[in-house]
């Protein structure tokens, strides 16, 4: 059984070396890290908006209605330059779509994805230079 995301985050900020670090990003990497890294850290994807305020999912980690690997999925309709978004999606909507994917996941994988959108993860040691290092072909 893979390991929660946001759990293997908190191992990661636990990890007292850099080495340590890298170490755990690359045995627990998965397709949902891949994703919440390249959307967080790569400059070449751009969202339309970041996270709005929504309602965080008062229930044990997860536990949500949805998943992260499920919500992933959809990701491509906030992105400013993605040819599959549709053409007649306006601003308004795509802002009600982010509120219900964020208020559908867990707690943690709301924040994840929040992060995600916002280009700022929050977890201490995480970023651009540590990602890049432990995933070279990642990241530009």
């Amino acid at each position: 059984m893979r390991k929660n995301l946001s759990l293997i985050f908190k191992e990661f900020v636990s990890m007292p070396t850099r080495d340590e670090k890298i170490n755990t990003l690359r045995y627990n990497f998965c397709i949902e890290m891949e994703c919440i890294l390249r959307g967080a850290f790569h400059p070449g994807i751009v969202f339309d908006l970041q996270a709005p305020p929504y309602k965080t999912m008062i229930s044990p980690d997860g536990m949500g209605y949805s998943t992260l690997v499920d919500e992933l999925s959809r990701v491509y309709i906030f992105e400013t330059h993605s040819p599959l978004k549709p053409k007649n999606l306006t601003k308004k909507r795509q802002r009600e779509i982010m509120i219900q994917l964020l208020e559908s996941l867990d707690r943690q994988e709301g924040i994840l994805m929040a992060g995600m959108f916002n280009k700022n993860l929050n977890i201490p040691g995480l970023d651009y230079a540590i990602v890049k290092e432990a995933f070279p072909n990642l990241l530009p």
